[in-house]
């Protein structure tokens, strides 16, 4: 979701040096993106060594994602001279530019651009990927059951099966993908079906994901609101995204192909990981026949 603000911020800043601070698994979105960044790659338990280099190289401009007082804490204590972002209620203490507020109700990839520009409302980024689509081809179907989050933000399994099953039946092809910590959601969809699908847990970084994704014809993505949407729509993917305890209208796709579908249901969004009523109604107000009816119009050429 940052690659639009990324992309305005070099924009307006075409002659200075930018750099990107990542985690170190973002490495090949960005290198994807082809935006002019040099790239600082660190992980959380490595912010004392971020603080030291930005202290060497003496950085003018800090734009801050983020909002957690660790990932802020870099920039303060190197005393960037300019820190620029949202903040919480405590962390807007350590910016030396905290941004209205009045901005905090857009679209997360929306209010991000405010900070380059006020008068930015979208911005064009290519796809990560060249999609191939062909006709000729039944869709890939490409489904992320999982998401880390916790259960607040997962369809539940029999749906997903029920989705799944019309797929097959339909000649689609089908995989399910995800982290090594969600294949037993995996394993729980292919026992409700009661037949062997293809089952890429824990299989690919995000590299290999992406490489594996470009050789595929027609693909086709449905996953909750997580990290796996934001990154087939980024892809090129046409995606579904559906939400439970969150909503599409704080983080929807920053860009590319995208539907999202949500939950009808007085308690949401709640933003909780687990249902604090006990009954995930949410997941279950969603119906299978109508999220396979947005899979077919998304499958069909524009």
């Amino acid at each position: 979701m940052a690659l639009p603000c990324a992309k305005a911020l070099a924009q307006a800043n075409s002659h200075e040096k930018l750099i990107a601070v990542i985690d170190p698994s973002q490495r090949d979105l960005f290198e994807r993106s082809a935006l002019p960044y040099e790239l600082w790659c660190y992980k959380k338990s490595e912010r004392d060594q971020l603080y030291k280099r930005l202290k060497q190289e003496k950085t003018d401009v800090a734009y801050l994602l983020t909002n957690s007082l660790g990932s802020y804490l870099p920039y303060w204590k190197a005393r960037v001279p300019t820190r620029i972002g949202f903040g919480g209620k405590w962390t807007r203490n350590l910016l030396t530019h905290p941004v209205k507020n009045e901005w905090q109700d857009l679209p997360q990839a929306q209010r991000w651009l405010k900070l380059i520009d006020p008068k930015l409302d979208c911005m064009y980024v290519d796809p990560l990927l060249n999609i191939k689509t062909s006709v000729a081809q039944p869709p890939h179907l490409l489904v992320f059951p999982g998401a880390k989050y916790g259960p607040a933000k997962q369809w539940d399994v029999e749906s997903y099966a029920t989705v799944i099953q019309s797929a097959l039946t339909s000649q689609w092809k089908v995989s399910l993908l995800g982290t090594l910590a969600e294949i037993e959601i995996g394993h729980q969809i292919a026992q409700a079906i009661n037949m062997p699908l293809e089952l890429l847990f824990g299989t690919h970084d995000l590299k290999e994901l992406l490489d594996y994704v470009e050789t595929l014809d027609n693909p086709i993505a449905l996953a909750n609101d997580s990290g796996a949407m934001h990154l087939m729509s980024a892809s090129g993917v046409p995606t579904l995204g559906l939400y439970f305890s969150t909503s599409a209208l704080n983080t929807p796709p920053a860009f590319g192909t995208y539907r999202v579908l949500e939950a009808d249901i007085p308690c949401r969004p709640c933003y909780k990981r687990s249902c604090p009523l006990h009954h995930y109604q949410c997941r279950t107000t969603l119906k299978s026949d109508s999220v396979w009816s947005n899979l077919v119009e998304l499958s069909r050429p524009s």
